[in-house]
């Protein structure tokens, strides 16, 4: 089965709790079993793409409101697991991933809103062939967002 988590941090690229320990440690258990797993989650600045060797795969173009944001995605590996970041310095290049130590960032709703818009209907179990369906470029078999 292709297996697709959406999260917004996932181990040892970023973590704030236990979300990150969740989406950083099933996804390789699953492919254990044999699943086809992959992650995706935003490029936060920390996230250095020469030391993960991630390599651009795509660019698209995300609805956001009442405007269109241009993105690229960047992939790496963690074991056997794909790992999709999606990058817009706007949203994702900060000190933080969701604040400072004195208030969130204004724009989260916003950035969210963004991160999640390309996965928003990709649930459907019948929406494509396992064959035929790849992260970012098409729809996986099954999504699960966290």
């Amino acid at each position: 089965m292709k297996i697709l988590f959406a999260a917004s941090e996932a181990a040892p690229f970023a973590k704030t709790g236990g979300l990150a320990d969740v989406a950083g440690s099933l996804p390789p258990a699953l492919a254990k079993l044999g699943h086809d797993v992959s992650v995706v989650m935003p490029r936060y600045r920390h996230v250095d793409v020469a030391a993960w060797k991630l390599k651009q795969v795509a660019s698209f173009t995300v609805p956001v409101g009442t405007w269109q944001e241009r993105c690229d995605v960047l992939r790496g590996k963690m074991g056997k697991v794909t790992v999709y970041f999606i990058n817009k310095d706007i949203y994702f290049d900060r000190p933080e991933l969701y604040g400072t130590a004195l208030a969130d960032y204004p724009d989260n709703a916003e950035r969210f809103i963004f991160f999640r818009a390309p996965f928003r209907s990709s649930a459907s179990p019948s929406a494509c062939g396992p064959t035929s369906c790849t992260a970012m470029t098409g729809r996986p078999v099954w999504s699960h967002c966290i």
